[in-house]
């Protein structure tokens, strides 16, 4: 499956759950505090997203931490005393995980529309199993249930080493780890990603660089938000970074229509139903580019693609029946499908129930048609359909619900395409219609 993204790999804190990755913080605040050592909360944020023993290892030997425990101790801090700190820190934080476990908003739902594109949803975290047992059953109620948890304690050594990103691909089953996004919003988190090979995307408004409550985030005034969301972005992009987004619940959007649909491409044959009934076209947007041009006397008319005729023809002749679904009640849409041969329902506001009426009449499951569409008024019959299918151009809404989203835009030869797909997932090639290609070609000009 090379060349096709398979799978995401989230990160827990401050990407999918705990806004600001605020429960971690004060727990590694308060077990230095404990010792007679004060440090803070930047000194304390900053190792965040590696495994907790690593991370207060790290803080212990700030210089500025280490001079402060030599004057408190009469000694540099040793492993003994990481240790120690360690053994604190777990029940302390298992204490306050309840509190750091709400799901970021738009994050179920972000993962229901990578699943609908046929990704897998992984998970991996500096916490350790015994931690995440309190974290986790609290996410799955609020609807976030990733296919894997891999805990910082499941490998040999935690982040930036790749060995939890490689063990979640393992998981889920998936490979090469390039087809693998690993989000996380943390420095280290994305060195780990880049160390496993995957495609590395950052999160700068929910985690732990800006270190807020969602509420605190919400009350900047807009220009400080922009400036610090411009340092974190500058910082997670020399950090190594392949994307940076603002929460993970933008991603669908980068991966159904930004540049990484340009990358990955998600039309493949091996997305459309194995059984195919039937496939339905809107029109506006799909067989023209959503232009029209108006006279003075209020004629209207637009611009098809020749090539989608010739696409129609072929995809008639596999037998599939084939159905134009139209809200516009103007005549450009009846006479472009009586030159194709289609049979058209148009002026329809609702579509989704006249298309269940419509496949039901002739014995068909919806399960396994096939619906192209671009616009919101096709969100239904997108998400009923056993295949939703969008041009490269469909409105943005609708990008992250559609199972394939096409390389061409609509009126540009979207239609084409997908007619061709349709054709090679029913072992049918082109050379089979060669005799009746000029048939096809005339009644598409």
């Amino acid at each position: 499956m090379a060349n096709q993204l398979q799978a995401v790999l989230f990160d827990w804190a401050g990407t999918t759950v705990d806004f600001g990755s605020l429960a971690p913080t004060e727990v590694f605040v308060e077990i230095f505090r404990q010792r007679g050592v004060e440090i803070t909360i930047a000194e304390a944020r900053g190792p965040m997203g590696r495994a907790k023993r690593d991370h207060i290892a790290e803080v212990a030997n700030l210089p500025r931490v280490a001079e402060v425990w030599r004057e408190k101790h009469g000694r540099r801090p040793t492993d003994d005393d990481v240790q120690a700190m360690y053994d604190d820190f777990l029940p302390l934080q298992k204490a306050t995980l309840a509190q750091g476990a709400d799901v970021i908003p738009g994050v179920v739902d972000a993962v229901k529309e990578l699943r609908a594109m046929g990704l897998k949803i992984g998970s991996s975290t500096g916490y350790t199993r015994e931690l995440m047992s309190v974290v986790a059953p609290l996410a799955d109620e609020q609807g976030y249930r990733p296919d894997c948890v891999v805990c910082s304690d499941d490998v040999s050594a935690g982040r930036p080493a790749p060995w939890m990103n490689f063990l979640a691909a393992q998981k889920l089953g998936v490979y090469p780890m390039s087809d693998v996004i690993a989000v996380d919003d943390t420095a280290v988190g994305i060195e780990a990603a880049k160390n496993a090979g995957m495609i590395a995307v950052a999160v700068t408004r929910t985690g732990n660089a800006m270190g807020l409550s969602e509420v605190e985030v919400t009350a900047l005034p807009a220009t400080e938000l922009a400036a610090r969301l411009a340092t974190i972005e500058a910082m997670f992009l020399a950090s190594g970074a392949d994307y940076v987004i603002e929460s993970a619940a933008e991603l669908p959007r980068l991966v159904a229509g930004g540049p990484l649909h340009q990358r990955f491409r998600l039309r493949t044959e091996s997305q459309l139903p194995e059984k195919i009934d039937a496939v339905v076209f809107d029109f506006d947007g799909v067989f023209t580019d959503n232009r029209v041009w108006v006279t003075q006397h209020g004629e209207e008319s637009a611009a098809c693609h020749r090539g989608d005729g010739m696409g129609i023809g072929l995809l008639k002749e596999t037998g599939v029946p084939v159905l134009v679904l139209s809200k516009e009640p103007v005549p450009i849409v009846v006479h472009r499908c009586q030159k194709l041969g289609l049979e058209c329902l148009h002026g329809v506001d609702d579509k989704l129930p006249l298309l269940e009426r419509w496949l039901a009449e002739r014995k068909l499951s919806i399960a396994n048609t096939i619906y192209m569409g671009n616009d919101i008024n096709d969100r239904e019959c997108l998400i009923a359909a056993g295949c939703g299918v969008s041009p490269s151009d469909g409105h943005p809404d609708i990008l992250p619900l559609a199972n394939i989203v096409l390389e061409k835009a609509g009126g540009h030869g979207a239609v084409r395409e997908l007619c061709d797909l349709v054709v090679r997932k029913l072992n049918l090639p082109h050379q089979n219609f060669r005799r009746r290609d000029a048939e096809s070609q005339r009644s598409a000009k």
